[in-house]
Parts: C-alpha cells; sequence; structure tokens
C-alpha cells in the first residue's frame, strides 16, 4: 500500500546521501543544511562517521570498512539503526522539517532499510547520489578534509592517503549505483555528476524537493571570495535617519576612496561589483573607477511608513510598535515595509548568484548585509537582526572545507555607529516555523504576524511626514487605508 506522506504535501522528509568516500557528501550536506536554515525550513545533518566513533573509539585501520568484516559490519549497521532513532525524534518531536542523513549508503540491502523506515514513519524522502570519477577532485578532497578527520590523529599525508584509497576500495567492492532504469526508477533522487558537470535528475515530489535541486545545481566547488560592505556613511547615518535615499557624507565619500586602493592594494583585478539602486551604495561604486551592477533586490530593509525616521521619533510616536519590534526583531514587519524574514526571501536569487560566481564584492545596507552573513555563517534567525556590521569596514569571505573564514578591514574612515544592541529584556519569542503547514489539530498554530496596532480593520497611525519638522517631509510615502502598498509620495 503507497504510504500516505507520498500525499500529503508537508510531511517531513529525509534527505539520503550515497556515494562513496571523499565525494563531497558532508560538504553537500551541511551546506544545504545551511541553506534550508536560512530560507526558514528546520533541518539538520545526520552524519554517521560521528555515530561510528562515538561505537569504536579508536579507528585502526581501512580493515574496518571491508564488506567481509562482519563484527565491524553489525557495529555499522547498530549505528546507522542509533542515527534513524534520532532522525525519527527530531522529526516527529523536534519540530524538524528535514532531516539529512549524511552517510555513504551506498547498498541496496541499506537504502531499502532506510525506505522502509521512512514508510513506516509516514516521512518523505530524496536521495542525493554524488558520483566522482575525476582522481583529482578525490584527491583534493581527501587532502582538504580527510587529513584533519578524527579518524587520522597523527596527520601523516602519505598515510592518510594510502589508508583512505584503500578504505574507498572496500566500498567499491559492494557499491550499487543508483539504477534510473529500473530498480530505482520509481525514487526521488538527484545525481551529481563529478562536482556538478552533470545532474539526473528524477521523481521530484514537491516543491521542498525542487529548491533542493535548484539549490545543488547552483552550488559550485572553486575558490574564491566574497567581498561584503556597507555604502560610505550617508547623511541620513549622521542624523539617525532610517531607510531613505540620502547621499554620502564627506567621510562616505572618504570611504569610497579608500575603498578604490583597498581593491588596488590586494591587486582584485577580476572582481565583479555589485549594488544597490540606492544612491548611497551607487555613490560608493562610483568612486571605484571599475564597472558595476545594480540590483534592485540588494535595496535596504523597506521601513514602510517610518522610512526616513529617527528610533526615537518611532519610540516616541509608535511605542508599541517599537516594543513589538524589540520582542522579536526577524519576523517583525514595518506597517507598510517589510521585516527580516521578508528580506532574506527577496535575498535568495542574490545567494544563488554568489555561489556561482568568482570574486564578488557587493556594496550594500546594513539588513541586508546581516542577512547574507547569516548565510555564510550559518546564523540563526535569532541571532541574525543584531549582527554587527559596521560602517567603513570590508568583510571577506573565502568557503572553506565545511565553512567559511572571515577577515575584517577596517578602512581608517570614521563613520557614525548604526548598531542597536538586542534589548536585554527581549523575551525570545519561539515559533513554530512559518513554512510548516498545520496537518493535524494537535500542533500550535503561529498566529499571522500583523504589527502590532496595525491590523487591517483597525485605523492607521498618522503618517510620519505630519511629525517631521518642517523642510524635512519629502520622500516620505503614505500609506493608503485598507492597502499594504505605498502608493502617494508627498513633497511639502
Amino acid at each position: 500500500s503507497v504510504s500516505w506522506a507520498s500525499y500529503m504535501t508537508n510531511s517531513p522528509t529525509m534527505i539520503v546521501m550515497i556515494g562513496l568516500p571523499a565525494r563531497g557528501k558532508t560538504y553537500m550536506s551541511k551546506k544545504l543544511t545551511r541553506y534550508l536554515n536560512w530560507i526558514g525550513v528546520p533541518t539538520k545533518v545526520f552524519n554517521l562517521g560521528v555515530y561510528r566513533r562515538e561505537a569504536v573509539r579508536a579507528y585502526k585501520s581501512y580493515d574496518f570498512f571491508r564488506h567481509d568484516n562482519e563484527e565491524a559490519m553489525k557495529i555499522r549497521k547498530q549505528c546507522a539503526l542509533v542515527a534513524l532513532r534520532d532522525v525519527k525524534a527530531y522529526l516527529t518531536e523536534d519540530g524538524g522539517q528535514i532531516a539529512v542523513f549524511d552517510a555513504t549508503n551506498t547498498t541496496r540491502e541499506r537504502r531499502d532499510l532506510i525506505q522502509a523506515f521512512v514508510k513506516e514513519n509516514a516521512f518523505k524522502v530524496f536521495f542525493v547520489e554524488s558520483v566522482c570519477d575525476d582522481p583529482e577532485v578525490i584527491a583534493a578532497n581527501i587532502l582538504e578534509v580527510k587529513v584533519s578527520s578524527p579518524d587520522y590523529p597523527e596527520r601523516h599525508r602519505e598515510r592518510v592517503m594510502d589508508d583512505f584509497l584503500k578504505r574507498i576500495e572496500c566500498y567499491k567492492v559492494t557499491y550499487q549505483p543508483l539504477d534510473p532504469d529500473n530498480y530505482d526508477k520509481d525514487l526521488s533522487f538527484i545525481k551529481v555528476m563529478n562536482v556538478g558537470r552533470r545532474f539526473l535528475v528524477n521523481r521530484v515530489q514537491d516543491y521542498i524537493q525542487s529548491k533542493i535541486v535548484y539549490y545543488l545545481m547552483n552550488i559550485h566547488v572553486h575558490s574564491h571570495s566574497i567581498y561584503l560592505c556597507r555604502h560610505g556613511e550617508s547623511n541620513h547615518n549622521i542624523e539617525g535617519r532610517i531607510g531613505g535615499d540620502a547621499e554620502l557624507s564627506p567621510r562616505g565619500k572618504q570611504f569610497a576612496h579608500a575603498l578604490r586602493d583597498f581593491i588596488e592594494e590586494h591587486q582584485l583585478s577580476d572582481l565583479k561589483v555589485w549594488t544597490s539602486q540606492l544612491r548611497r551604495t551607487i555613490q560608493t561604486a562610483e568612486e571605484l573607477g571599475v564597472p558595476y551592477e545594480q540590483w534592485k533586490i540588494l535595496n535596504e530593509i523597506d521601513a514602510g511608513v517610518y522610512e526616513e525616521m529617527t528610533y526615537e521619533m518611532i519610540q516616541k510616536t509608535f511605542p508599541e510598535e517599537f516594543a513589538a519590534r524589540d520582542q522579536d526583531k526577524y519576523h517583525y514587519r514595518y506597517p507598510g515595509g517589510e521585516s527580516y524574514q521578508d528580506l532574506v526571501q527577496r535575498l535568495e536569487p542574490v545567494i544563488m548568484e554568489l555561489e556561482r560566481q568568482v570574486n564578488v564584492l557587493v556594496i550594500c545596507h546594513q539588513a541586508v548585509m546581516r542577512c547574507l552573513l547569516a548565510y555564510f555563517l550559518d546564523k540563526s534567525a535569532e541571532d541574525l537582526p543584531y549582527m554587527k556590521c559596521p560602517l567603513h569596514t570590508v568583510l571577506k569571505l573565502t568557503p572553506v572545507a565545511y565553512g567559511c573564514k572571515v577577515e575584517m578591514f577596517y578602512l581608517n574612515v570614521e563613520a557614525v555607529n548604526t548598531h542597536r544592541d538586542r534589548p536585554l529584556d527581549s523575551a525570545l519569542i519561539h515559533r513554530r516555523n512559518s513554512y510548516t503547514p498545520l496537518s493535524s489539530h494537535d500542533q500550535v498554530k503561529r498566529p499571522r504576524l500583523y504589527s502590532v496596532g496595525n491590523q487591517p480593520w483597525l485605523p492607521l497611525a498618522p503618517t510620519p511626514s505630519a511629525l517631521m519638522p518642517e523642510g524635512q517631509q519629502s520622500q516620505v510615502s503614505e500609506r493608503v487605508p485598507g492597502s499594504p502598498f505605498k502608493v502617494a509620495t508627498v513633497n511639502s
């Protein structure tokens, strides 16, 4: 009988990695998990190597992985069962939506065991097989990752290489790749060949599986660096106003010159430069004397009816709103504007392009930079809105084995500090993830997030233009009653 999971759209999903050792499975698992968590889908990796090291404290040699080593085979199967038990707890009790099962899973027997487990628990399953026959890629992977593995405390490169290649041979004996034409034709999977040169996709079941495919087809394994910085200090920064489309201050222009020197000094000749469509980033890029591209989706978070106000003005005029944002800054949506959660969704295409590019400098804004950094540094939704992104500072991100190396360069041009610390009394509100709909009544439904006092049926708050001193009322957007969009622009 067909498991009901196949027609429940949002049953939890198990992503099952397949492939010989040193084929980038853990790399893909960790990256995919970081991406899914960033877009708001609670995901966790279950790495079988970790379970094996718990069970067998000292790794002696590749002999442990021989298929005729009965005692070891028993231990390995036991580890898989313990890991599956943890997967079940994560997906049924801990609010997880996706579990990534990171192991070789190279035999049909093991995959059939997983299939039975998935069916029994009404989960969905998606297989990701990494196939690689390029000896250079495999050798590079062993040197980059395996030499520093806990299995090899002595770190002797030649010995590690030799033992690991023998370990791979042990797996080759019993490896049964996915067979898209016969045995596995009904499974949902993607085969990634030679680190993304070719792909074979079979029977994608739903939206989240198509997101996984989309992401895996965009990540390229190549050495590159991403440079992130904010625009130079703007006149609004000095006045403490948020949003708007202000020009650079004299110090902001100084920073733009310093940035040009930085690029020359680091000899970043093949650098792509991206900006938003707001004047402060464009003016910063103009000074560099190189071609640059403007992205509308890199514009700063939309503060809605609070554009061009100071925090003091907002606190004085809308104390409830001000407090509501401090309670849950990630989900709080500015009336008529955006939340950090909205911003993450908006920036997804930028992340995809950053994954594909060689060296890029993104000149952006504080909230935008926080969202991009949170993706690369694997930060939670709670921490994201409080990440420090000072003006006149360049961050260099270089992807390394399973993470990201960060270097900070302060370009010695003074600027105001626009950072607001996390309020000490902010009660962290843990919500069910907004991605997950309810499939039964025993789960807690998360309220739709209207901003306080701005439910559609309540009268709207006064527009900030009425609260500003004369002569500073240009370019403030009003909200038309009953509409979430900013429509009329006031120029007085």
